[in-house]
């Protein structure tokens, strides 16, 4: 409807002198007997042709207050609120967005710049950080490498003197002895053969 109607229930035999009446756009008070009633309009209202009545049958003090938005309610009053707070939060997030873009950026550029100072002091790139030792290795941390040692030997060649008889080393160990257990079959058998066995006659 294109007006906002407001009933207030009243006593039928009150005078109507003892009710007091303030319309407002946003909201209406309504005085009876020393008791206040105030409300909220769910619509902007036109003050100068709002109109109070009191019901002849009942005694109802009766508002009817036409609106400044003919399309104007609760329902889209609340709508363009949510509207309202959902463009707000966009450009609160857009906002929060493009400041994290800038930092990211200030902290590229810094980090190119400190690349390029360290790049023209040391003439090279920089090595990489070695970590470890930073906390102790009782704490968790990674114990650092140990530098290695190396330790100087001094070695002596010796000239290898050969026997002028024989023409072998003489510092070379002599050969093993022959093992038994490498005799030949046929020397095995030969030293089976008994010797009172006469020798055969062709």
């Amino acid at each position: 409807p294109a007006w906002v109607v407001l009933a207030v229930p009243c006593q039928r035999h009150l005078d109507s002198s003892l009710i007091d009446v303030d319309i407002h756009p946003n909201y209406a008070t309504v005085i009876i007997k020393s008791k206040v009633l105030r409300l909220n309009l769910p619509a902007e209202v036109r003050v100068g042709d709002s109109k109070a009545q009191r019901s002849k049958t009942t005694g109802h003090l009766v508002l009817v207050m036409p609106k400044v938005n003919p399309d104007e309610n609760s329902v889209t009053i609340r709508r363009e609120k949510r509207e309202v707070a959902e463009l707000q939060s966009a450009a609160e997030k857009a906002k929060v967005e493009a400041e994290r873009k800038r930092k990211e950026k200030n902290t590229a550029f810094q980090m190119q710049e400190a690349g390029a100072a360290a790049l023209g002091a040391g003439g090279g790139p920089s090595k990489a950080v070695n970590i470890r030792g930073l906390v102790l290795p009782s704490k968790g941390g990674i114990a650092p490498p140990k530098a290695a040692v190396m330790n100087a030997v001094s070695t002596t060649r010796k000239e290898n003197t050969s026997n002028g008889s024989n023409g072998t080393d003489a510092n070379m160990p002599p050969p093993p002895p022959k093992s038994h257990a490498l005799v030949d079959e046929d020397e095995e058998s030969e030293e089976e053969v008994d010797e009172d066995e006469p020798p055969p006659i062709f």
